[in-house]
This record gives structure tokens, C-alpha cells and sequence, in this order.
């Protein structure tokens, strides 16, 4: 097994496992500042950052083989075969696994700040259609006031 190759990939995956930790907070900052375009743009870096990562695991996979399909079973394999290489290997599970922390945090803030905006912008129209159906009492079915006030200069001029 090349693990040169591995541990080439792997930090190029905590690289770009890096950028998406970035990616995630700008994204919670846009959230809270409303912030649309900037949003769009982000959403499409995080998803060409997701295909970027998957090629380096199809990659990562095909060179250690479907037997060694995780971190821990490839540290496992450099214990007996490899151990000059069982040092970095175990500070690369531990670098990915804290940047799964982050990353799985802040997509679940992300999504909190989703879900308040939209009760939010539920209850602003609820608020909205609430005082539109109170308005309209005020008007017979054919759009005149149901109360006797003077016509507007604005209309006797007209």
C-alpha cells in the first residue's frame, strides 16, 4: 500500500475539510445578516467544495482498497505493516474527526437560523393577513367606507 499517496490525500481532504469549516460560518453569518446574495454564492462553493472532497475519497479508496474504507482500519493495517507512517495517520483521524465536530455544529446552527427565519417570516404574514381581514370590515363589499367621512380633496377634485 502507497501510504505517501494516502497521507497526500488525506491532508488534501483536511484542506478542503478547512475551507468547508469557513464556508459553514460565513454561511451563519449571512443567515444573520439576511444577507441572500452573499448566501447563494456560499451554498455554491460549499457544494463544489463537497464534490471536491468525494473525488479525493473515491481516490483515497481506490488506492487503499474497500477493505481499508476508514481512517481507523487503515491506522490499524500501518500498526503491523507500516508504523512509520501510524504517527501521522492517527494526527490526521484526529484533525478530521474535530473538524466533523465543527463543521456538523455549525450546519446544525445553520439550520436553527433557517428555521427561526422562516417562523419568523410565518408569523410576519400571519400579522399581515391578520390586519388586511380587520381593514376590510371597514368597507362594504363594494370598496366604500362603512363610516360616514368627508371624501378626500384629493378624490372631490378628481
Amino acid at each position: 500500500m502507497d501510504f505517501n499517496s494516502l497521507i497526500g490525500l488525506m491532508d488534501k481532504e483536511i484542506e478542503l475539510y478547512k475551507q468547508l469549516r469557513i464556508l459553514y460560518s460565513d454561511k451563519k453569518n449571512s443567515l444573520i445578516k439576511n444577507d441572500i446574495k452573499s448566501l447563494k454564492n456560499i451554498d455554491n462553493q460549499i457544494l463544489e467544495l463537497i464534490s471536491k472532497i468525494k473525488i479525493c475519497e473515491t481516490k483515497r479508496l481506490k488506492i487503499a482498497g474497500d477493505k481499508f474504507n476508514n481512517i481507523s482500519a487503515l491506522i490499524n493495517y500501518a500498526k503491523i505493516e507500516s508504523p512509520e507512517y501510524l504517527n501521522k495517520l492517527e494526527n490526521q483521524k484526529i484533525e478530521i474527526n474535530k473538524l466533523a465536530k465543527e463543521i456538523s455544529h455549525l450546519h446544525k446552527t445553520n439550520l436553527e437560523l433557517i428555521k427561526h427565519g422562516l417562523v419568523l417570516s410565518d408569523k410576519t404574514l400571519q400579522l399581515i393577513i391578520k390586519i388586511c381581514r380587520e381593514g376590510n370590515r371597514n368597507y362594504s363589499s363594494s370598496g366604500f367606507s362603512k363610516f360616514n367621512t368627508p371624501i378626500s380633496t384629493i378624490i372631490q377634485e378628481a
